[in-house]
């Protein structure tokens, strides 16, 4: 697949991609269905729950995406490049730093109109339960949260749905419906109904931003965590004001 933009090219193949689509896909709802969280006795603490819940989601996709990235063996860098794991220059990190809260505030007034649809409509938890955990959880399973949502989570999720899906699917239709598809998909496995419309504008709008990046898988990993970020020191403004009724 040529890079657009100038980026590198990357070099894995269409079966790469493939094998590593249907992991993520794999990765994805297993655990959904077959966690790890049935094997924790109830008496442990929250956190301890917590981790057993994300560690696989996250280290599935992980190894989803780097496993057939690895064969045949050949250089860290070449590995890394076929990633988008590309070095950022300093107008792009101005730009990220620039945009990335205006994304935030857009996303949440399109979270915070359809979590109102949905009460409207009669529906009793139109929020994700990662963020109502994050608001009444005990601390220590606060910072699993925050740890997992701004360190772990941007780079496995950007480098499942905005390179590797995405790159596949571009394989075989055009760029705008390739976006569309894998940011739909990004939203959908986040299994939260009334926050699909969020989801589906963010994962679109990281995608723009990867394609206007040249390809660099870098540019939406950081946008990413500074969302997560923003998000999560909301949350712990909340939490400090006595959460939200």
């Amino acid at each position: 697949i040529s890079a657009r933009n100038g980026g590198s090219a990357r070099r894995l193949s269409g079966g790469q991609l493939l094998l590593s689509t249907v992991l993520i896909i794999a990765a994805a709802l297993l655990p959904r269905f077959f966690g790890l969280t049935s094997f924790v006795p109830q008496d442990w603490p929250t956190a301890v729950h917590v981790l057993f819940a994300m560690l696989p989601l996250h280290l599935g996709l992980l190894l989803a995406v780097v496993l057939p990235a690895l064969f045949p063996p050949r250089p860290f860098r070449d590995v890394r490049l076929d990633l988008g794991l590309g070095k950022l220059t300093k107008d792009e990190l101005k730009r990220i730093f620039k945009l990335s809260p205006l994304l935030f505030v857009v996303v949440m007034i399109t979270a915070s109109i359809m979590t109102q649809l949905a009460k409207l409509c009669g529906a009793e938890d139109p929020d994700q339960a990662l963020i109502k955990l994050a608001l009444s959880a005990d601390i220590p399973t606060f910072c699993v949260i925050f740890f997992s949502s701004v360190f772990i989570a941007p780079v496995t999720e950007e480098l499942a749905f905005r390179r590797t899906i995405f790159e596949k699917l571009h394989t075989s239709m055009p760029l705008q419906h390739a976006a569309a598809i894998t940011s739909l998909l990004f939203a959908l496995i986040h299994f939260s109904p009334w926050q699909i419309p969020p989801l589906f504008l963010l994962a679109f709008l990281f995608q723009q931003e990867y394609i206007r990046a040249a390809n660099k898988t870098t540019a939406t990993i950081l946008m990413h965590a500074i969302y997560n970020g923003l998000t999560m020191l909301c949350l712990l403004a909340l939490r400090l004001n006595g959460g939200v009724q």
